[in-house]
């Protein structure tokens, strides 16, 4: 994924393994539940919750002590169902909900999986409210098609941000052919 690497003045980095581990300290001894950190996941519309439960496990199998997700009403039961250790819930509609389930609730937010078209009006609303650090997957990517500008409008100045586009996910929002971004990719790894 292409993050913002805090030590290079927020210039974009790509995030590898070693980046990650080096984030991710190791937990005390007596850390529990509580300690651990809360993760909000905001996606899954009707008949996509497949993609914020899968969010919501790796969520919960990496460490994190609290996980909400919060998804279209239809898919609530899905998301409960498949990982009954989470908080799963409505998304916010009003603002003082996104303020109560995710603003002052968690330390870190993910938006996208499966949210579905039309949610760029969520996405902005969640990224006005909450000001820590942000996952933009999959739908909250595609609702900014070719306004990369926009996207950057929606997050502001120092905040971290993890940008986790598959190839065409990334060719939409750039606006660029997605031939042009293989061809790129291939430079990049060779």
């Amino acid at each position: 994924g292409l993050g913002v690497d805090d030590a290079c003045d927020d210039a974009p980095a790509l995030a590898d393994a070693a980046r990650v581990r080096a984030a991710a300290p190791p937990f005390a001894a007596d850390a529990h539940k509580g300690t651990r950190g809360r993760v909000a996941i905001v996606g899954g519309a009707p008949g996509m919750a497949g993609a914020a439960t899968l969010a919501t496990l790796a969520a919960l199998r990496s460490g994190a002590g609290l996980v909400r997700t919060l998804v279209a009403p239809a898919s609530v039961a899905v998301v409960q169902g498949s990982a009954p250790a989470a908080l799963a819930g409505a998304w916010p509609e009003d603002d003082a909900a996104v303020d109560a389930l995710v603003a002052r609730w968690a330390d870190a937010l993910l938006v996208g999986p499966g949210l579905g078209p039309d949610a760029r009006a969520r996405i902005e609303r969640l990224l006005a409210a909450y000001g820590g650090a942000v996952v933009l997957d999959a739908d909250a990517l595609n609702a900014f098609p070719g306004d990369l500008a926009g996207l950057a409008r929606a997050l502001g100045t120092g905040r971290a941000a993890l940008l986790t586009p598959h190839p065409l996910e990334l060719a939409r929002l750039v606006g660029a052919p997605l031939a042009e971004l293989l061809v790129a990719e291939e430079r990049l790894l060779a």
